[in-house]
């Protein structure tokens, strides 16, 4: 519990990509002082009744903005 009071991070964009069937899946940014940006994933398994958490797994990994465009984007051919 150490760690929770003594991190400085911060949370925000949260989205929703799932919900239903007993799973959810988001993701959300992460924000600490000095860093770069990250983004997190997380896939929850929910009880049968949806009250409590069976599995929550994330990944976390650095956040990168494209600059370019769908219209500059060239398929391989």
């Amino acid at each position: 519990m150490e760690w929770i009071a003594t991190t400085n991070f911060s949370i925000g964009n949260i989205t929703t990509i799932y919900d239903g069937e007993g799973v959810l899946c988001g993701t959300h940014s992460v924000f600490e002082t000095g860093k770069d940006e990250t983004i997190v994933m997380c896939v929850i398994e929910l009880t049968e009744d949806r009250t409590k958490i069976k599995t929550w797994t994330i990944s976390r990994g650095n956040f990168y903005r494209n600059t370019r465009t769908i219209s500059s984007f060239v398929p391989f051919v």
